[in-house]
């Protein structure tokens, strides 16, 4: 797994693993299967920052730290 896509699974993990999160954004979780190497979608990064921000410690991440390191972005730039 390259170092981008770490940083998204990470978060992933942090929230619970896929199923759950796939459930807290009202998603099938076969939708998040291959989240963990693509990288988390633009459209749900304002909500999965909401979840990291209420864990217990929080887990500190921005859009701009998710943006910059989503696989996809990095190979395109």
């Amino acid at each position: 797994m390259t170092y981008e896509a770490e940083l998204h699974n990470r978060v992933i993990q942090a929230l619970g693993g896929k199923a759950k999160l796939a459930r807290a954004l009202g998603l099938e979780p076969h939708r998040l299967s291959k989240w963990h190497v693509r990288g988390i979608p633009f459209r749900y990064l304002p909500h999965v920052i909401e979840m990291a921000a209420a864990l217990e410690p929080p887990l500190t991440v921005t859009v701009r730290d998710l943006e910059m390191t989503k696989p996809a972005s990095r190979e395109a730039a």
